[in-house]
């Protein structure tokens, strides 16, 4: 933009000086308009943030918090995630390990029969931090809140193994013994 005879020079073009005071206002009021809905738009975020870390501190009292441990997030959320499966399918037993390494963290939860890996890797969901994009070859990380309350994991893995005893009640029912 230059200012030469006539008014302000824009892409060859001359323009009166109030044609350009006009759009410079426009612009003006337009980022500043802008401005305005993108901070509405963050306080509306940062208030239901808060909003759901009230509601699952309220509905899960029973779990430890991260800011009331000296633990990593992801030792705490191995602890809670021991808790809640013992709560949600009693009596059977599930190993459940953390560990750290350069490129972050994981949890590793295993167990014998019981229910399929598709329904514990769901139930499990809300402790992961995010997931991988290989595409980008980045972690991206969620907006979930769950693991700064309650713990969680950059990377959580579920293995669940059939007993011999069960393979060979199915062979059995089969008729394929």
């Amino acid at each position: 933009y230059v200012e030469g005879p006539g008014g302000w020079r824009l892409t060859g073009r001359s323009v009166p000086e109030a044609e350009w005071e006009k759009w410079t206002a426009e612009a003006l009021a337009t980022g500043e308009r802008l401005k305005l809905e993108q901070e509405a738009k963050l306080e509306a975020e940062k208030q239901a943030k808060i909003a759901e870390i009230a509601r699952i501190l309220k509905e899960y009292p029973q779990l430890v918090k991260v800011a009331d441990s000296n633990k990593a997030g992801h030792v705490v959320g191995a602890g809670n995630i021991r808790k809640e499966l013992a709560a949600k399918w009693p009596g059977l037993k599930f190993s459940v390990t953390s560990s750290s390494f350069s490129g972050g963290n994981s949890i590793d939860v295993r167990w014998n029969d019981g229910p399929p890996e598709i329904v514990v890797v769901e139930f499990l969901r809300k402790y992961k931090e995010g997931s991988f994009n290989g595409m980008e070859d980045i972690y991206e990380y969620s907006r979930n809140v769950w693991p700064t309350v309650f713990g969680g994991t950059k990377y959580l893995s579920c293995e669940r193994k059939i007993s011999r005893e069960n393979y060979l009640k199915v062979a059995e029912t089969l008729g394929i013994s």
